[in-house]
């Protein structure tokens, strides 16, 4: 394989270490794609949980 360049998103998990070290070894560039900031009002959701309570919040607000 001929790989010119790594692409990966910055998700702070465990996955993220081994591609970075391969990449330095190899000396190839990284690009990493961070999410772009949430926009003002938008609710986030910390876990899968958290968004699972909120759904269930508007479904009986609704």
């Amino acid at each position: 394989h001929r790989i010119d360049v790594l692409v990966t998103k910055d998700s702070g998990g465990d996955a993220t270490a081994p591609k970075l070290t391969a990449a330095r070894e190899a000396r190839i560039p990284v690009v990493v794609v961070r999410r772009p900031p949430v926009p003002e009002g938008v609710p986030v959701a910390a876990s899968p949980d958290e968004a699972v309570e909120w759904v269930g919040r508007l479904y009986a607000s609704g």
